[in-house]
């Protein structure tokens, strides 16, 4: 990328949207991007202080983060055709996967001007704890090396090469001279989604209520391709309630749509039956407003996927959370089941996943040291790989312990919430006539009763 360093930040800007006019947000993986650019195009100004072509790239990361669209985008600005290596190539070329490796590189060779696309190299290259035939793996691993090795010294060959998991392939393969760079595409953060947003929203129309920090809220946690189909679903959303502005209930309902395959049905409930589902869901939606105020999204008592209703509560960008936080998600988990017994006094069914949510929280906060290690499940020898052997003894007091703990969290929930009956009540009635609130509905109605 030819840019000088006074250059200003915005005309770098540009030039990484004029190199990559398909991505938004990611500015450091697009930066690579463009230094591939610039090699490709300033080859004599490398080679005059003996830099050389690094001989492959290897972009790696969770599926639909935009791997496969920057190279294409590559190979669009500086115009070298794409050879693509890949299991579904192979299958388009009625070839074996070894075959379509020979038959590409040997294309790359006598073409010349080239990028060399080695689209999952980890699936069918890789071996190390994959679930694929490893013999097959080794073998296609070592005509992939050879290969490799026959264009180390073209420079007008560009190798780049895609996979999900950097650890499943050999050091053979990712050592330097084969596979110079890596670069980890990572899930967007806040300001990768705000970008990413307003570039699938630009020919959109949004309703007032649609803030562009909530959108981005409620994005934490996905990838490029998932915003990209939630913003779609959103616009189909509009469309087919006939609008031509797009709602913030749009975007919850493409969310759960994509994300949870929740497909709302129709709501055969009677009274009685959707007002115990409504003190469930108020139960979640209050102590979410208590404990993560934040994270609270959306209540509703339609019934989606295999649920009778739901509350939503958005991720976050944080990859370390503190004990308080995880005992928070316990007892927000726990709070619908226990919200049912406090407003009528019984209990229900339904509660099967709210309890599994929660066990499991536990169980992770336990084996993370959370409560001492005393409670961890160190296995009795730890060179077993063949399977954990735990001692009868610490697998007993472990079980005890997660009990004491989720018991403890239930009495406090219960505390909470019989000193907030109106509240719990107001939840519910509203839930029962409207079937969903916003967050901000939530809000509204639990100050009101403060």
């Amino acid at each position: 990328m030819t840019m000088s360093n006074n250059n200003s930040v915005q005309s770098k800007g540009d030039k990484l949207r004029e190199f990559f006019p398909n991505i938004a947000g990611y500015e450091k993986v697009r930066e690579e991007g463009a230094q591939i650019i610039d090699i490709i195009q300033r080859k004599d100004a490398y080679a005059k202080v003996g830099a050389r072509c690094p001989r492959g790239w290897f972009f790696y990361g969770d599926p639909g983060m935009g791997k496969t669209q920057i190279v294409k985008d590559i190979s669009n600005y500086v115009k070298f055709p794409i050879i693509e290596i890949s299991s579904s190539d192979a299958i388009k070329r009625k070839v074996t996967i070894d075959e379509d490796i020979v038959n590409g590189f040997a294309e790359a060779l006598k073409n010349g001007n080239s990028i060399i696309f080695i689209d999952e190299m980890d699936k069918f290259a890789g071996y190390k704890k994959y679930a694929y035939e490893v013999s097959e793996n080794l073998k296609t691993q070592k005509i992939l090396l050879h290969e490799l090795d026959q264009i180390k010294d073209r420079d007008d060959i560009i190798v780049i090469a895609t996979g999900n998991r950097r650890e499943y392939l050999d050091d053979a393969i990712l050592r330097s001279g084969r596979f110079d760079r890596q670069v980890l595409f990572s899930r967007p953060n806040a300001k990768d989604r705000c970008e990413i947003i307003k570039h699938f929203l630009k020919s959109a129309v949004t309703d007032k209520d649609v803030d562009i920090r909530e959108l981005v809220r409620i994005t934490a946690g996905r990838s490029c391709a998932e915003i990209e189909c939630i913003v779609n679903e959103a616009k189909i959303s509009a469309v087919s309630r006939g609008s031509t502005k797009i709602s913030l209930m749009d975007f919850t309902s493409a969310l759960n749509r994509v994300v949870f395959n929740d497909i709302p049905k129709e709501d055969s409930k009677d009274a009685e039956q959707s007002k115990l589902i409504a003190y469930h869901e108020a139960g979640h939606a209050l102590m979410g407003y208590l404990l993560q105020p934040e994270s609270l999204n959306y209540a509703s008592i339609i019934p989606q996927g295999s649920s009778s209703g739901k509350v939503k509560m958005n991720a976050d960008d944080d990859f370390v959370k503190e004990q308080k936080y995880y005992e928070e998600l316990v007892k927000i988990a726990l709070s619908g089941m226990i919200s049912v017994k406090v407003m009528t006094g019984f209990m229900t069914g339904g509660n099967k996943s709210d309890i599994e949510k929660a066990y499991k929280i536990v169980c992770s906060m336990v084996d993370d040291g959370f409560y001492g290690l005393e409670y961890v499940s160190f296995p009795v020898n730890s060179q077993a790989y063949d399977g954990y052997r735990f001692s009868p003894k610490l697998t007993d007091d472990r079980g005890k312990a997660i009990v004491k703990i989720i018991d403890q969290l239930k009495n406090e929930v219960e505390e909470v919430l019989l000193k907030n009956k109106p509240i719990l009540e107001s939840l519910a009635l509203a839930l029962v006539e409207k079937k969903e609130l916003s967050s901000g509905e939530i809000v509204n109605i639990i100050k009101s009763k403060i």
